[in-house]
């Protein structure tokens, strides 16, 4: 049975249906998402070695520590994908498949890379001899344990790399470099590498620096206005999610207070409810002034037509975008988890309720607590 109550009801003035990907909150699709249903289906049909085996290549490959152009051939290499000459023959691109320096055998990726006289004289000199460890294992292991070796995998990746570029160098402009020479470019290549990231490490470190501290507290609404703070809570494994909220006036006192337990969904998803929720039961109890403060950017991006993609939310966006076009004035406007902390309160509440939506009892000990809290304007600090 599939769980649907955290889905919304289809409008018909919403438009036409539009293809989205299930597997991402925003519905855009990705690659690795993509990537871990492939393998839980191979899990659940039982090719759990295939899967296992795919991981790891993929794991080893996405994980090196190096430029994404430098992981896309390793990723081939690990599947055995470059056009080394016994793939062109068996192509029938070619008519040998001899490897073009050492003339001793099939040229296979392997052979390249790590069987090659040629190629194991430059692992030699870059004292990434074979192992105990290593020397037993196939061509997709061993490429594998050396991607994921502490302290050589960066030099492991780009020297697989550039002894292919020579092959090619030598295959179509007949430009031979000697082992020698490449062992001193490779190491050339890996420190460019390393300093470019330690540098992308400090611009992160000196940016992050220029955060203040701030003291954080809710803020009450003008008088003739109340106030939304709406949260949404999901709970793993199962994703059980939820949603709470309530309205208060300038005083800081509570109109209104509702929870929503939405089954299975994404925080998104609920955090667009709550608002949904709150800016409803506004308009039912007559007030005509809103302020709506929430504490997930993401969903105020949607809210608001900031983030034009998230089709997925379409009939949510919608129903709000219909509720705002009503004559009154509503604001919306991001607020800190700090300022939030009774709507979060009523979010993971909502969890012990039946599905849908249920008036909350605003004399709840637990619900006083935290709007005492914001009333004395008690504050919190955070790096802003």
């Amino acid at each position: 049975m599939v769980d649907s109550s955290g889905t919304d009801t289809p409008l018909q003035e919403a438009g036409d249906d539009t293809i989205i990907w299930g597997q991402e909150s925003d519905g855009r699709f990705r690659i690795g998402s993509a990537y871990k249903v492939a393998v839980e289906w191979l899990q659940e049909n039982n090719h759990g070695d295939a899967a296992e085996g795919n991981h790891t290549k993929w794991i080893s490959a996405w994980k090196w520590p190096g430029p994404n152009r430098l992981r896309h051939f390793l990723w081939l290499c690990l599947h055995n994908r470059l056009m080394t000459n016994s793939e062109r023959k068996r192509r029938n691109f070619g008519d040998t498949d001899t490897c073009e320096f050492c003339k001793s055998g099939p040229e296979m990726t392997e052979h390249v890379i790590r069987i090659c006289p040629l190629a194991a004289q430059v692992w030699q000199r870059l004292g990434l001899i074979e192992t105990p460890l290593t020397h037993g294992l196939n061509f997709a292991g061993w490429m594998a344990t050396n991607l994921k070796k502490e302290g050589t995998n960066l030099l492991f990746g780009v020297a697989a790399w550039l002894l292919w570029r020579r092959r090619n160098d030598w295959i179509f402009e007949k430009k031979f470099q000697e082992s020698e020479i490449l062992v001193h470019r490779i190491r050339a290549w890996a420190a460019v590498i390393k300093q470019a990231q330690d540098n992308n490490r400090q611009l992160l470190v000196d940016t992050t620096g220029d955060k203040t501290r701030q003291e954080l507290a809710w803020q009450p609404p003008p008088a003739d206005w109340i106030v939304i703070n709406s949260d949404g809570s999901v709970k793993h494994p199962n994703s059980a999610a939820a949603a709470g909220g309530l309205l208060r006036n300038h005083l800081g006192r509570c109109v209104g207070a509702f929870v929503t337990n939405l089954g299975s969904c994404s925080i998104t998803r609920a955090e667009i409810v709550g608002a949904l929720t709150g800016l409803q039961l506004a308009w039912d109890q007559g007030h005509r002034k809103v302020l709506i403060h929430i504490d997930s950017t993401a969903a105020l991006a949607i809210l608001t037509g900031k983030d034009r993609d998230s089709r997925r939310y379409h009939n949510l966006t919608r129903r709000f975008q219909n509720l705002l076009q009503r004559n009154w004035e509503v604001h919306l406007s991001h607020s800190y988890r700090e300022c939030n902390k009774a709507a979060d309160y009523l979010a993971n509440k909502a969890h012990g309720f039946s599905l849908g939506t249920h008036s909350f009892d605003i004399s709840d000990s637990g619900l006083k607590f935290w709007i005492l809290y914001d009333t004395m304007g008690i504050t919190q600090d955070r790096l802003i």
